[in-house]
């Protein structure tokens, strides 16, 4: 490696052409970081003559293997966001130079021989910069001063416009702008392929606080492993499909993928900031198979996940299915859908199996949201369930996997879904307007589109009901809107919502688009009551609550068949004196003449031998003993602040790590500490009669 201080504009007049590897990431400066070089390059114009303004590290490789005819070729590692934008101004000046007919320093033909362009050589090699492939044409045809046919906005066309924008409307003469230029300095820093590490120089630049994605590093990570030749054919192959599945997701959405990929392939789920060095981790665990066979699995999964997350697949039954999972917003539950998607890419399961087990997984997720069950316990669920499956008996042993889970893990009982769903928060909750949407929309075949309509309160929200309304719900008035507001029985969907508003229910029934004329599932038998009151409300959450059931259904299997899918409890352990290894030697003496003053004089203590300690309990533990080769260990399960000993023979274990329960902990070494031993443990003998 060879690093040095050197002028840009010095850097950049060199008979070279920076080539920017396939696996960085694309062009991304925005405005922002433009308007502060541009602020940076005028400040160093007007400067002193000394001045000079560092702008970073350029760091490339250099080694005759890039070496193409006479023009030499540096991939640079670090430092393209800068090296573009720069180019960009340059052409910028460049432009206004020619309208302003300037010469010297600033004759346009200077600027861009110079510093844009290899005027000798034609192709590619007549360019200074070479992009990434999603980037490259649109530089070259702004930097050679040729429109482009398709004159779509870039990120490289807006960034140009800018800079010729600035520098068009500047007051100062164009000489202070060279200046700037000629002032700004940066770090040279060139790498000897075969000698220095590409990615370990990439990595320690990330750390220090450049904005690249756990993705960013895994692509830069794969493709450095491989001979420069090959880049092209292994990111066409299969890193750039994945960046086109990924490129309209939402920030993040790749590193998610990823992390997934690697909980299903290595069982152990990392951080999201940690995706990086668990994929290298396993990468390297995998390197006997090749990087093929890697990035053959990682291709697929990432097409998969796509399809499942990214609205890709397909097949519309299953893309309306997937938007539902989706609409969900629970992700956790990909550790379970990718491999089962394999699964039905390797024809294992039929479409309608898997659309039966789409169908099972909404309603788990949804009644579990109804039923405000926390979605933290479901962190390693779906990834456990995964390994439950009997390919011969797929769907069956996946539903008996899920209705065999109890407590937090429970998939809502019918009757418990339905009574959480009549009290539930139809208007505040995440999920309220999709189970509008399927209550509106379930076995239609024209779908009514909820975000074409705004969710309405049949008795209005406001505290201050009118007299109609109050007249109409009782003297409980108040108690019925506070109870009933936001539940499902008072939500419904209109596209009339301000024309409705407060208006008392008959109003709304009648005006046009009110209940009478709706054609809305939701808004059925309205129109034909008499009256909306306690009882109305009721009844209507009581028949959207039935629909419900219908459509979140919980499958069936008996006890007997659940059974046979129930892995047998490991057999617990039995331990005894015997199990200890202290107690062959002198110490077992002393316990056991403990044991038995222990249980004869404590009425009630019983023994229970456990792995590391043997338990002295009334209904819970009094005194524990830790049997170790020479002494015992005897912990007191009472308040060390409580404790009455003269001799010190406590020691206060709040803060410390051990085996036994409570603050106090004894050792003894022989029977001789017994009698002050049991004075001891007659004290918390006494506290656990008192307070247990």
């Amino acid at each position: 490696m060879k690093a040095s201080e050197v002028h840009l504009l010095t850097f950049l007049k060199r008979p070279v052409q920076f080539v920017i590897p396939i696996y960085q990431r694309e062009y991304s400066w925005d405005e922002g970081q433009c308007r502060q070089l541009w602020a940076d390059i005028v400040a160093a114009g007007q400067a002193s003559d000394d001045h000079t303004h560092f702008i970073g590290s350029i760091v490339y490789i250099q080694a005759s293997t890039y070496q193409v005819g006479s023009l030499q070729r540096l991939l640079v590692i670090d430092g393209q966001q800068r090296l573009s934008t720069l180019l960009l101004l340059i052409r910028a000046l460049a432009d206004v130079a020619a309208m302003r007919e300037l010469s010297g320093e600033l004759a346009p033909s200077k600027l861009i021989n110079y510093y844009l362009i290899n005027p000798e050589e034609t192709g590619e090699a007549h360019y200074r910069l070479l992009l990434g492939p999603a980037d490259r044409q649109v530089l070259c045809h702004v930097l050679g001063g040729v429109p482009r046919p398709d004159r779509s906005a870039s990120r490289i066309d807006l960034n140009y416009q800018y800079f010729r924008s600035q520098i068009e409307a500047c007051q100062l003469p164009l000489e202070v702008i060279y200046t700037g230029l000629a002032r700004l300095t940066a770090v040279d820093i060139s790498l000897d392929h075969g000698r220095d590490d590409p990615q370990r120089i990439f990595e320690s630049l990330n750390s220090t606080g450049l904005a690249l994605t756990q993705a960013d590093l895994i692509r830069n990570f794969v493709l450095m492993k491989l001979p420069p030749h090959e880049h092209e054919e292994v990111y066409q192959r299969y890193w750039q499909p994945m960046d086109d599945a990924f490129r309209t997701a939402s920030a993040g959405r790749f590193d998610r993928f990823m992390r997934d990929f690697l909980t299903i392939e290595t069982d152990s789920m990392p951080a999201l900031n940690s995706v990086y060095e668990a994929f290298k981790t396993y990468a390297t665990a995998r390197a006997a198979d090749g990087l093929t066979s890697l990035l053959d699995d990682l291709h697929v999964a990432a097409n998969h996940y796509a399809r499942l997350c990214l609205g890709q697949e397909p097949d519309l039954d299953l893309r309306r299915r997937f938007e539902h999972i989706r609409a969900l917003r629970t992700d956790i539950i990909y550790l379970l859908l990718l491999p089962i998607y394999a699964d039905y890419e390797a024809a294992l399961i039929s479409k309608a199996e898997f659309i039966s087990i789409l169908k099972m997984l909404e309603s788990f997720i949804l009644r579990r949201s109804v039923c405000a069950i926390p979605v933290n316990t479901l962190d390693n669920l779906f990834a456990t369930v995964a390994k439950e499956i009997v390919p011969e008996r797929y769907v069956e042993s996946l539903q008996a996997a899920f209705l065999r889970r109890t407590d937090k893990r429970r998939f809502p009982s019918d009757l418990e879904f339905t009574a959480a769903l009549r009290s539930y928060d139809c208007y505040n909750s995440r999920n309220g307007l999709f189970v509008l949407d399927r209550l509106e929309n379930h076995g239609k075949k024209e779908y009514a589109d909820p975000r074409n309509y705004t969710i309405e309160h049949i008795m209005p929200q406001n505290p201050n009901l009118s007299t109609e309304w109050q007249e109409a719900l009782g003297p409980d008035w108040q108690r019925i809107q506070r109870t009933y507001l936001h539940t499902l029985g008072n939500i419904t969907l209109t596209g009339y919502n301000p024309e409705l508003s407060d208006l008392p229910f008959v109003e709304k029934q009648r005006r046009p688009g009110g209940f009478q004329h709706s054609p809305l599932f939701l808004n059925e038998g309205l129109g034909a009551l008499e009256s909306w009151d306690e009882e109305a409300i009721l009844a209507r959450g009581e028949r959207l609550a039935n629909r419900a059931l219908s459509i979140w259904t919980r499958p069936i299997l008996d006890d007997e068949t659940i059974a046979r899918y129930t892995p047998p409890e490991p057999p617990k352990a039995v331990y005894t004196f015997e199990s200890y290894a202290g107690m062959d030697g002198p110490i077992g003496t002393v316990v056991r003449e403990l044991d038995a003053r222990l249980l004869s004089h404590f009425v009630g203590l019983r023994r229970e031998p456990l792995k590391q300690y043997i338990a002295y309990k009334l209904q819970t533990n009094v005194v524990d003993v830790q049997v170790q080769k020479k002494s015992a260990k005897l912990s007191l399960n009472m308040p060390f602040d409580v404790i009455d000993d003269p001799l010190g023979l406590c020691r206060d274990v709040r803060n410390i790590g051990r085996n036994g329960n409570g603050e106090i902990q004894i050792q003894i070494r022989s029977a001789a500490q017994l009698d002050d031993v049991m004075d001891l443990i007659q004290q918390s003998y006494d506290y656990h009669l008192r307070n247990t």
